[in-house]
C-alpha cells in the first residue's frame, strides 16, 4: 500500500503550520501569555484580522468633482431648454439656480410651460 505523502506546496495550512510562517490577515505567531490574556480562547479572530483596510476617500476632492459635475449638467441643461424654447417646448427642470446664483428659468414653469408667481 502506498503511502500518501502531503505535499507543502498542495496545502497552503500545513505549510504555515508546520513552517510557522506569519502572514498577513492568514496566521501569525502568539505566545502563551496572550493566549491567557484572551481567558484561553483559540478563536483565530482573537488573533488575525482578516478585513482589509479600505482606501480613505479625499472628501474634499470628491465634493469639487461634484460640483463640477453639477455646473456641467446645469450649463448643459440650460442650452438645451434653449433649442426647447425655441421650439416652443416644455423646459426640462433642472433645479432653482443658473451657474451664476439666479434663479433658473426651468424653475420659474410649472409643468404646463407656464410661469409660475415668484
Amino acid at each position: 500500500m502506498a503511502r500518501c505523502a502531503l505535499s507543502t506546496t498542495r496545502l497552503p495550512l500545513l505549510a504555515t503550520y508546520q513552517q510557522r510562517r506569519k502572514k498577513d490577515r492568514y496566521s501569525r505567531r502568539v505566545s502563551m501569555m496572550e493566549i491567557a490574556e484572551n481567558d484561553y480562547n483559540l478563536n483565530i479572530s482573537r488573533y488575525v484580522t482578516t478585513a482589509i483596510e479600505e482606501a480613505e476617500i479625499d472628501l474634499e476632492n470628491v465634493h469639487e468633482r461634484l460640483v463640477a459635475a453639477e455646473k456641467d449638467i446645469i450649463a448643459a441643461t440650460q442650452k438645451h431648454n434653449e433649442f426647447l424654447e425655441e421650439l416652443g417646448l416644455p423646459l426640462i427642470p433642472y433645479g432653482e439656480l443658473n451657474l451664476d446664483g439666479s434663479k433658473s428659468k426651468a424653475a420659474r414653469h410649472d409643468r404646463s410651460g407656464n410661469e409660475g408667481n415668484d
